[in-house]
């Protein structure tokens, strides 16, 4: 049911002709189940968008959680925001930050993919360790299989610019055949 409400809060972001957009096609508003992100490009751009999720949090009984929300202001450039800037929903302020995990990834400030890859990197290096912990004795072919199944969760890594990322990820596995 919640997304019949979604939609209908991603549709009047869309009309609002605010936000962030890659040629003609909208990205102002990224939704995954309950997690919204918001892209704008200015300050006063964001506000109407927050202002359109405030009016539809009222419009149909929607509490918008300030306390789990955060700004990021994004940029190549050293840039300096006014720390005097400030956004809210549902009447509470949000903080502005610069680094916040969302949907399991880091984004930071500065758009520095190192600490999400390192982060990606050991969480990928746990998993493998706990298929081969947990199936030591298996025939090397179901590892392999479990290993596919389980620790090929690279969501979002094709967004990461390695060419820029000034990190050494090193991945050091020995696969040995009990005898």
């Amino acid at each position: 049911m919640f997304c019949v409400y979604l939609d209908e809060l991603l549709q009047r972001l869309h009309e609002s002709g605010v936000g962030c957009y890659i040629g003609s096609v909208f990205v102002g508003a990224l939704a995954y189940a309950d997690d919204i992100a918001l892209l704008a490009p200015t300050p006063s751009a964001m506000r109407r968008l927050l202002k359109i999720c405030d009016s539809f949090g009222t419009e149909f009984s929607v509490a918008f959680n300030a306390s789990k929300s955060a700004c990021v202001f994004v940029s190549r450039r050293k840039y300096c925001f006014d720390g005097g800037l400030q956004f809210t929903i549902g009447g509470s302020q949000i903080s502005v930050v610069n680094d916040y995990f969302h949907l399991g990834h880091h984004i930071s400030a500065n758009l520095n993919d190192k600490s999400d890859i390192l982060s990606r990197s050991r969480s990928l290096c746990g998993k493998i360790n706990n298929v081969l912990c947990q199936f030591l004795n298996c025939d090397p072919f179901v590892k392999l299989r479990l290993l596919r199944s389980f620790c090929c969760d690279f969501y979002g890594c094709t967004l990461w610019d390695l060419a820029q990322c000034q990190c050494q990820c090193q991945l050091g596995l020995v696969l040995h055949e009990s005898k």
